[in-house]
């Protein structure tokens, strides 16, 4: 059976992202939990409706934290949500001529795929570009707020330079 564990280098920096991110897994978990044979399809049923349905809300809420955050790949971002589902859905097609064995491979092959992996690459890419954008405005203001000290230290810039010019 394949063991899945939420790890926090998969934290993207959104409180609300990442609690969806954990509640994946946590249905993921669920999923791949042995059950009593007699209860297995109406348990992989349930927990194939309770993914899919998730995954829907779950990619809704963090395309519209892109947007809040002007994510300039977001129509990108969106269009590998678009995939995914595509995959899912695939895979539900296929679930009736599945055995429970390749049930377990395929939806273990499923969260490693596509879930593990697009948070660990494409929702990192989120995290990076934010932390870039917060640091180019700490810079910005930085940067203005010396040439506010420097500009209210003396009357004109050509006084400095002048000033400079009278050192032997």
């Amino acid at each position: 059976m394949y063991e899945l564990k939420w790890n926090d280098s998969y934290l993207i920096g959104n409180s609300e992202v990442d609690a969806e991110h954990k509640n994946l897994f946590a249905i993921a978990h669920k999923a791949l939990t042995i059950v009593d044979p007699s209860q297995r399809k109406a348990k992989i049923k349930k927990m194939i409706q309770e993914l899919y349905s998730y995954t829907k809300t779950h990619f809704s809420n963090e395309e519209a934290y892109m947007s809040s955050i002007k994510y300039p790949y977001l129509k990108e971002h969106m269009k590998i949500h678009e995939h995914i589902i595509g995959l899912i859905n695939e895979f539900i097609l296929k679930l009736s001529t599945m055995t429970i064995m390749e049930f377990e491979k395929e939806l273990a092959f499923f969260v490693q795929t596509l879930i593990v992996n697009h948070i660990t690459t494409e929702d990192k890419k989120i995290t990076l570009w934010f932390a870039q954008q917060q640091q180019r405005k700490e810079f910005k203001a930085e940067a203005s707020t010396k040439i506010s000290k420097k500009t209210k230290g003396s009357s004109s810039i050509d006084e400095d330079l002048i000033s400079l010019d009278d050192v032997s």
